[in-house]
């Protein structure tokens, strides 16, 4: 505020929410609180009669998620989740590839993703929708099978790193890496097919494909995909679309399935039981 970069005047600002809320001028909030505090928030603010833009995830939960989405139904108003992935040239001309067939039968993908934001919160639930979305957007499918293993370093209190490994219908297999730690902000994802491998920089919205030795990056125009989920918002306030991506509650379910399969203490290797000669061994 100090460096006159606010696009609204001083007397709409506070810093009490009650303020927004009883603000009658006021008919759409967008919540970018933690993630703990969004299921919250957003209630607050369908009871108060807004429409509601947050930022993934709706809720750490699939129930009180499916619950926020009734309310809004219920009032007449839209709550939409911020997905600024689905509105990336890169992933979106990704998707298109891949459904034209011309990586083949596709057989793995990995998923790397991190912040160089100090998270505030279990990486799981901060990190964790985009990349199920994005695969689920570009596999056109969900997870059969998921589990992970997670570890914290630096603020024991939650996840810092998480490894999910995921198991898609027709046999294909996905590694999603979240991680709290690394120094600098990585979103890349690699789709492997029988016929080629695509290496896509979401963060810069490049593609590469590499095929039968041959590299070749794909012409994109990188999007704004903050802009596009922000206008996707708004059309649908004033169109009065009302539904919601059934997705989004999926996501968080599969989220909460990973939750539930973490595993931070592994089996420990007894390297003298492994170096010692069996018994029977050369009888």
């Amino acid at each position: 505020m100090a460096h006159g970069t606010a696009s609204i005047n001083a007397d709409r600002l506070s810093l009490e929410v009650r303020d927004i809320m009883q603000n009658v001028e006021i008919s759409t909030v967008h919540i970018a609180t933690p993630c703990s505090t969004h299921s919250a928030f957003s209630r607050l603010a369908l009871e108060s009669g807004k429409n509601v833009f947050v930022e993934k995830p709706i809720s750490l939960n699939s129930f009180e998620c499916r619950e926020l989405i009734d309310l809004a139904a219920e009032k007449g108003l839209i709550i939409e989740e911020g997905n600024y992935t689905r509105f990336n040239r890169a992933l979106q001309a990704t998707r298109e590839i891949v459904r034209r067939g011309d990586v083949g039968k596709i057989r793995y993908a990995r998923v790397q993703w991190s912040s160089a934001a100090k998270l505030s919160e279990d990486v799981l639930f901060d990190l964790g929708p985009e990349p199920i979305d994005v695969l689920g957007s570009l596999l056109g499918e969900s997870p059969n099978e998921v589990s992970g293993v997670s570890g914290s370093y630096r603020r024991l209190a939650y996840n810092e790193l998480v490894h999910i490994f995921a198991q898609y219908p027709d046999g294909v297999f996905a590694h999603i890496e979240l991680n709290g730690l690394h120094p600098r902000a990585m979103k890349e994802v690699v789709i492997v097919g029988s016929d080629s491998t695509l290496d896509v920089d979401c963060l810069n919205q490049r593609i590469v494909q590499y095929s039968e030795g041959k590299i070749t990056e794909i012409p994109i125009t990188p999007t704004d995909t903050i802009a596009g989920e922000i206008r996707h918002c708004i059309d649908r306030i004033a169109h009065g679309r009302f539904g919601v991506d059934p997705a989004t509650v999926r996501t968080i379910g599969i989220l909460e399935t990973v939750q539930s399969s973490l595993w931070t203490r592994v089996p420990r290797i007894n390297h003298r039981d492994i170096l010692q000669k069996p018994d029977h061994v050369g009888e």
